[in-house]
């Protein structure tokens, strides 16, 4: 492998990550918060961490079996049935989406209608990005993104018109996907049955799954904040991890990078697994203490209302997000190397773990329980993985017995 390439390419994904998420995080979300209540940006809040809950997570795990079946096929062929595989996946996370938008908006009506749409353009948009991946092609992902921002504003200013605030996702989507379709051909494909559709369905349905569990505890958090504490503690504990995620997910890009790289090995590297990590925890040490640095002048700039009762929280949940940084660059080794189980594994017992401390701690502790229940569940996530790694059979010698 080139080495310069696959810091080129990982530099192009971070870029890509990063503008649309700096414009929305730091610019558009706090003025919508601006112009509504605090419960009501509670509520806004909790349905973004629906969308990148359900259909978001249900669109990077097609893009990542579509890969994976490439990488595991002699003429980098997928299933023919696979375009069959993603509408009927789509269809589900409409539904799902919608209907869990409906508890949270108090009934059918333009939010929980628009939260439906935003699901439908959110798993295309990122099926297909995987035609990038396939090629390379980071350059055009960085182009999507540019789209995406774009998008953003545009949406922004329809909302200041109309107060709608589904609008600001609803146009970035929609533009970031309308430069995919004019430059992939995977949507396409033709709806044909084959003889791998079932062993297609069984991947995305087992990597979903577990993606699920292990995003769960990312973007459920609101969710289960919002019924128990309302929106204003909603809108506190997402005001104190924005600044970390931020920062953290400067560095999480890099494992979309390493997974398209990966999938092109055959045998399992161990020194690049430790290196990787290594430099990865150098990383988070360095944004932790830019982090810290940071987070009170930047957020009573950004949200005042809300900074003094975030801050209590800042120094704790930062740490989260860092651990969760190295997890994700370990991730896509064990994903590429190993058996999917590992990933049911993982992120099952993550999940079970992750609530039972974080809700057990919330009812003692408030917040803070909460937050600290979170570390310890992700700390243990991270210790699991390494020991998977290491001691679990490769993929590879499993298939050849």
């Amino acid at each position: 492998m080139r080495y310069k390439k696959i810091v080129g390419d990982a530099f192009l994904n971070v870029i890509a990550s990063s503008v649309p998420l700096v414009l929305l995080q730091l610019a558009l979300l706090p003025l919508i918060a601006a112009r509504v209540t605090d419960d009501e940006y509670g509520l806004v809040v909790t349905l973004v961490a629906l969308l990148s809950l359900v259909p978001t997570t249900l669109g990077n795990v097609l893009n990542n079996v579509r890969l994976l079946q490439c990488a595991e096929s002699d003429d980098r062929q997928p299933s023919s049935s696979f375009s069959l595989i993603v509408l009927v996946s789509t269809a589900i996370a409409v539904l799902v989406t919608f209907c869990v938008a409906v508890y949270y908006a108090g009934g059918v009506n333009p939010t929980s209608t628009g939260m439906a749409l935003l699901a439908f353009l959110a798993v295309y948009r990122e099926y297909l990005m995987v035609s990038y991946r396939l090629d390379l092609n980071y350059r055009a992902i960085v182009a999507s993104s540019f789209y995406l921002a774009v998008g953003y504003l545009v949406g922004y200013g329809l909302f200041a018109l109309t107060g709608w605030w589904e609008l600001v996702y609803m146009v970035g989507l929609a533009s970031s996907l309308a430069y995919m379709l004019l430059t992939t051909h995977l949507w396409r494909e033709p709806l044909s049955p084959d003889s791998q559709l079932a062993g297609s369905a069984k991947d995305t349905a087992v990597l979903f799954a577990s993606s699920m569990l292990g995003r769960s505890t990312t973007y459920a958090d609101r969710m289960v904040i919002f019924p128990m504490l309302g929106g204003f503690e909603v809108s506190v504990y997402y005001v104190a991890t924005l600044f970390g995620k931020i920062l953290s997910m400067g560095v999480s890009p890099v494992s979309s990078v390493m997974l398209s790289y990966l999938a092109r090995l055959k045998a399992r590297p161990k020194r690049a697994f430790w290196y990787s990590l290594g430099l990865g925890l150098a990383l988070s040490l360095v944004a932790y203490g830019i982090t810290i640095g940071l987070s009170r002048p930047v957020l009573l700039l950004l949200y005042p209302q809300f900074a003094d009762q975030a801050m209590d929280y800042v120094w704790l949940v930062t740490i989260t997000a860092y651990v969760n940084v190295l997890i994700s660059i370990a991730d896509p080794y064990v994903l590429r190397f190993l058996s999917l189980k590992w990933q049911v594994f993982e992120n099952g017992l993550f999940c079970l773990l992750y609530f039972a401390l974080a809700l057990t701690l919330l009812g003692s502790f408030g917040l803070m329980g909460f937050c600290l229940g979170s570390l310890i569940a992700t700390g243990a996530k991270l210790v699991f993985l390494l020991l998977v790694y290491c001691f679990a059979e490769s993929k590879s010698s499993h298939n050849a017995r």
